[in-house]
């Protein structure tokens, strides 16, 4: 199962690698998000997400999407920001506070 807070997380200041299932197609894609300010065009009014869908920015298309939280299959942190004070996420998906 994805730990969707670490998810959470990490997309505040990283750019993620999320794998999902497309509910129109089925098919598996893998696309990159993010939530920190620093690789969005314009400020981030996302401070607070809950329910059943993941809101983030998809950095090559440059827009919005939503992802349902049940079709995450696998993340990961494909660009951080160093010294980051919330830590980094380890290759297992866990954060840990000691910079990698």
């Amino acid at each position: 199962m994805v730990d969707i807070e670490n998810l959470k997380k990490a997309l505040e200041s990283s750019i993620v690698l999320i794998e999902f299932e497309s509910l129109k197609s089925g098919k598996t894609h893998s696309r990159e998000y993010t939530l920190s300010q620093d690789y969005l065009p314009l400020p981030n009014h996302i401070s607070r997400q809950s329910g059943d869908r993941l809101i983030c920015f998809d950095i090559d298309f440059q827009k919005w999407e939503d992802i349902l939280l049940t079709t995450i299959i696998n993340w990961k942190v494909v660009d951080g920001i160093t010294n980051n004070p919330y830590g980094q996420v380890t290759a297992h998906g866990n954060w840990t506070k000691e910079n990698n």
